[in-house]
């Protein structure tokens, strides 16, 4: 059960990873990007 849980969240952090990396930056917020690393780790 603990293998499970420790492989969903490995996948939720690798996605918010992913999201980090592809998502441009917000123009008018100074290039500022949401951290979705942090979104999905909760």
């Amino acid at each position: 059960m603990k293998t499970k849980n420790m492989t969903i969240s490995a996948i939720l952090l690798a996605i918010g990873l992913l999201l980090h990396y592809i998502i441009p930056g917000i123009p008018f917020l100074g290039g500022m990007k949401m951290d979705f690393l942090l979104a999905m780790m909760f």
